[in-house]
């Protein structure tokens, strides 16, 4: 006779979707009347920016592009001009098995960005633009729970504090600041390049809501009034909050990828007025306590469980850790004037229950050679690192901060030196097993002359399989050995029979 049990769901997001893509763009740049010919282009810098998002019932779209500011050396000899261009870029993730909408979740970054002369009045603009996407919908996932059944009937019950995406959304907003370059530093006349990267703070949850606390890190490459190149590195403070659906207890985290959605700037008596448009995309981890049942038996009947996997998307572990990477640019220098990175998204190899987190990207260089000529030169950096995981897991990875490449000036090259950050998170993908029916034989009467047994616990065996394998209960070995948890190894049992 078959027991099915009843379905108690459990209220979550799903993921309908987690992919890194990556979308290579061309664009060609015409220089303007005024402007004089190309002679030699000596750096291409950019910055990502996200501008619209879309759930497409089987698919999500991504639109977005990258700002790029080229300098190059004119034909006759005059001092370096810098040109201006937008590269439009587009990503499309199919999903499956989706059957309403939810939230997405993007991340863009700068895989490599370079240009080339096509003539003396045009260059063309190649880049390669890293995209995470990752698309949550609501789901109720089920748990399956016992109804009414005999009482000789013993079942293992299991409890769990699974920590679930809860919710998700963003928050959006203008960060309009005035700022002064540190003092000391050259004022400026021009800018030619940023790299803006907003960066959180510790982000909470305070009952239902989030405070997200950050600053938007600025890198500005700017000509100055002596008409030359100098950089600098600038702060923005903000602070935000957003409303949630419910109140959460203390346990609830949330995690915050924020993007770039717009850039404006300009110089006003040597200050640099920027205004950006921040996306702050968040996701609340709640804490859930789940009870299964993994097993059953009778002592008086036949007893087969029908299992099944529980489909929840938990995370089993994650970490946040700071990946240190090493690299060289050839050239023979005098002085450093900038350095600017292209990291795309992490990369994971998985081969059994290993994966490889690997991390790479290059580092521009804009340097005085030693004639004190302007220079500019790229190098690269790798860096892999090896961890275990479940071969049932499903891992991934995002970039979660990078700090200013180090570059150290060397006879015949220059050294790099940086730092990323990177969060890792291991997740369910298969799911734990659970007992969702019972097959029931007949009763049966148990033989009255068979003893109780007295027996060494070996090989760390729990209570309840020494129960189930001697034809007693959990409760009964329990309770004519006083043990209140599970016996140590080696330890005599009176295993009564029941």
């Amino acid at each position: 006779m078959e027991r099915p049990f009843e379905k108690q769901t459990v209220p979550c997001l799903k993921r309908a979707l987690w992919q890194v893509q990556d979308r290579e763009q061309t664009q060609e740049v015409r220089l303007g009347d005024e402007m004089p010919d190309i002679g030699s282009i000596l750096s291409v810098r950019g910055q990502c920016v996200l501008r619209g998002k879309e759930w497409m019932g089987d698919s999500v779209t991504i639109s977005g592009g990258v700002m790029v500011w080229a300098i190059y050396v004119p034909a006759d000899g005059t001092g370096q001009q810098m040109i201006e261009s937008w590269i439009p870029v587009q990503f499309k993730g199919s999903l499956s098995g989706s059957q309403r909408e939810g939230s997405i979740r993007c991340a863009l970054e700068l895989r490599s960005l370079d240009g080339r002369t096509i003539s003396p009045r045009k260059m063309m603009i190649r880049g390669v633009v890293s995209a995470l996407i990752e698309a949550m919908e609501p789901s109720d996932a089920a748990v399956a729970i016992p109804g009414q059944l005999p009482e000789d009937v013993q079942l293992l019950r299991r409890r769990y504090p699974m920590v679930l995406p809860a919710e998700a959304g963003e928050k959006s907003f203008l960060v309009d600041e005035e700022l002064t370059l540190p003092a000391g530093g050259e004022a400026p006349e021009k800018i030619w390049g940023l790299q803006v990267v907003p960066r959180m703070d510790h982000p909470s949850v305070v009952g239902n809501k989030t405070v997200m606390r950050g600053v938007l890190q600025i890198h500005l490459c700017y000509q100055g009034v002596d008409g030359q190149l100098h950089s600098a590195d600038l702060e923005a403070p903000f602070s935000q909050f957003s409303d949630l659906d419910r109140d959460y207890e203390k346990e609830a985290t949330v995690s915050v990828t924020p993007a770039l959605t717009n850039l404006e700037h300009e110089l006003q008596e040597g200050k640099l007025q920027i205004r950006c448009g921040v996306t702050a995309q968040y996701v609340i981890w709640d804490c859930v306590m789940v009870e299964l049942i993994e097993d059953a038996y009778s002592v008086c009947r036949t007893v087969q469980p029908r299992q099944e996997p529980m489909e929840l998307p938990a995370i089993l572990d994650q970490c946040t850790e700071t990946i240190r990477c090493e690299g060289t640019v050839s050239g023979s220098a005098s002085q450093v004037v900038d350095a600017w990175i292209c990291h795309p998204q992490p990369r994971i190899r998985r081969a059994g229950d290993l994966y490889e987190l690997e991390v790479s990207g290059t580092v521009g260089v804009a340097y005085l050679d030693q004639s004190g000529k302007l220079q500019s030169g790229t190098g690269s950096f790798s860096q892999v690192v090896e961890h275990t995981a479940s071969e049932g897991s499903l891992v991934i990875a995002e970039l979660a901060g990078a700090a200013a490449p180090v570059v150290t000036v060397g006879p015949e090259q220059m050294d790099l030196r940086l730092e990323l950050t990177v969060q890792t998170r291991i997740c369910a993908r298969d799911g734990m097993t659970m007992v969702t029916a019972l097959d029931l034989g007949d009763q049966t009467q148990p033989d009255p002359g068979r003893p109780s047994v007295i027996m060494r616990r070996s090989g760390g065996r729990s209570l309840w399989a020494l129960a189930k394998g001697c034809g007693s209960t959990v409760e009964a070995i329990s309770k004519a050995n006083g043990l209140t948890e599970e016996p140590t190894d080696d330890a005599m049992l009176l295993i009564p029979v029941v």
